[in-house]
């Protein structure tokens, strides 16, 4: 018993002895990868994404961020460069060139953005390669409300919830440019005293993309979109299409309710840029934290440089 009891102790203590050698081993390869000098470009960063919309406001020209890239090992947020200079041209015109100005930063006056025609904006800075983009304005999208059937569904649409909604169903008809491609997002609002609210919509239909995050579960009752809508032209360019829309209208008594509220239609019309900036920000923001994901390359169509330079045309409307 002694010997048995001797000869455990012995193995004990020599895969004691290896595991320290392996770790020791591991812990070096490790230092050794980490004390690696990563090679760093420094670049421009460019966001300007610019969101025409058909009211007495305006479009919605943020200012335009401009920064120098960071090296992988830098910590911390990075500031914003002053000294760059930004020129804006239309087809080939200048239309527009400014610097920094505190505190609004680098704020175009040019406003007057067109449809169809092509927009280049270029960006000089001390020390930087200059950068450059350019985009074609989108359309404005064209929308047809064909009927609005309140307290048409009532179901749970929740997995787990047993509670029942009433859901209105809303039939939109989008009527597509043939002389460009398209890309679309759409979205529903229930207003009414409490303000504006953000509702499940249920649609069945092949030209709505994946959504990114959603339950991919074909098993399961969780079939709520609460983001808007992706669509891409690609099966009805040049033609109308029709899209039939589920939207909780937030009643979830047995009796279908005759409360006072209308929906809130926000229809966008995006450049190709901006929908894959949009589509690989959101796979990118959804796989953050996650070790085992495929690392995501977010868009970019900054020239000698990263960030997007984008466009989209929002058509706001309502019905009741």
């Amino acid at each position: 018993m002694y010997m048995k009891f001797h000869q455990l102790k012995i193995v004990a203590l020599i895969s004691l002895a290896l595991f320290g050698v392996v770790f020791n081993s591991c812990q070096k390869a490790f230092n050794m990868i980490v004390d690696v000098d990563i090679p760093h470009k420094p670049m421009l960063a460019i966001e300007y994404n610019v969101t025409l919309l058909d009211s007495a406001f305006g479009p919605f020209l943020y200012p335009i961020s401009i920064s120098p890239t960071a090296p992988l090992t830098t910590p911390g947020n990075i500031m914003q460069l002053s000294t760059a200079i930004v020129k804006i041209s239309e087809n080939g015109i200048l239309v527009d060139s400014f610097g920094h100005q505190f505190p609004d930063g680098y704020q175009p006056s040019f406003t007057n953005y067109k449809p169809g025609n092509l927009y280049t904006l270029k960006v000089e800075a001390p020390g930087y390669e200059s950068v450059e983009s350019t985009e074609i304005v989108p359309g404005k999208p064209e929308v047809q409300v064909v009927s609005l059937v309140k307290n048409a569904r009532r179901f749970g649409a929740n997995s787990g919830n047993n509670s029942m909604e009433w859901y209105d169903e809303i039939k939109l008809k989008i009527t597509d440019n043939a002389a460009s491609r398209d890309f679309y997002t759409i979205d529903l609002y229930r207003a009414d005293q409490g303000g504006y609210t953000s509702v499940c919509k249920v649609i069945q239909d092949p030209v709505i993309d994946e959504e990114i995050g959603g339950d991919e579960d074909p098993g399961s009752t969780n079939f709520c979109r609460y983001r808007k809508l992706y669509i891409q032209d690609v099966s009805f360019n040049g033609l109308s299409k029709e899209l039939t829309i589920l939207a909780a209208n937030g009643n979830f008594s047995q009796e279908p309710s005759l409360r006072d509220y209308k929906w809130l239609i926000y229809l966008e019309n995006l450049s190709e840029s901006a929908y894959k900036f949009e589509r690989t920000k959101q796979l990118y923001d959804f796989n953050d934290g996650n070790p085992f994901a495929e690392p995501v390359q977010i868009y970019n169509n900054i020239k000698n440089g990263v960030g997007i330079f984008s466009f989209k045309h929002v058509l706001i409307d309502s019905l009741q």
